[in-house]
């Protein structure tokens, strides 16, 4: 979910550690493996550099670190951070839905669903944003 600080707007999915390069980490991995920041102790991502960087995924990435990679990709080649949209379906490939939105709170989000026999399985989720 994105959070607005006055001009700043902040990813809780992903936090930033204290290196120069590769700074954005996923809110799963609790300690950078490099500068050995802890995540309780940094700060949430921004939003504008989660979609120009990306983030820092794992040697052996999982299918959710993937799916997200492949959401943000999107995004950052489709969607003007400025200017985001209210409610946007697209289908990402065979197996992935993303939704682009804004929530009944105002938050900005990006959500993945699976796509199971031609249908977007709505009950299972992913957070991109």
């Amino acid at each position: 979910m994105v959070e607005k600080v006055g001009d700043i707007e902040l990813t809780n999915e992903y936090w930033d550690c204290e290196c120069e390069k590769n700074f954005i980490q996923l809110r799963s991995q609790e300690i950078c493996p490099i500068c050995e920041a802890v995540q309780e102790e940094q700060p949430a991502s921004r939003v504008s550099e989660v979609l120009k960087y990306g983030f820092v995924g794992s040697e052996q990435e999982s299918e959710s670190e993937r799916i997200k990679r492949l959401a943000l990709v999107w995004m950052k080649n489709n969607i003007n951070e400025n200017e985001w949209v209210e409610d946007e379906w697209t289908s990402l490939n065979d197996e992935f839905d993303l939704n682009v939105y804004i929530d009944d709170d105002g938050n900005k989000r990006a959500t993945v669903f699976p796509v199971i026999d031609g249908e977007t399985d709505l009950e299972n989720f992913i957070e991109v944003l």
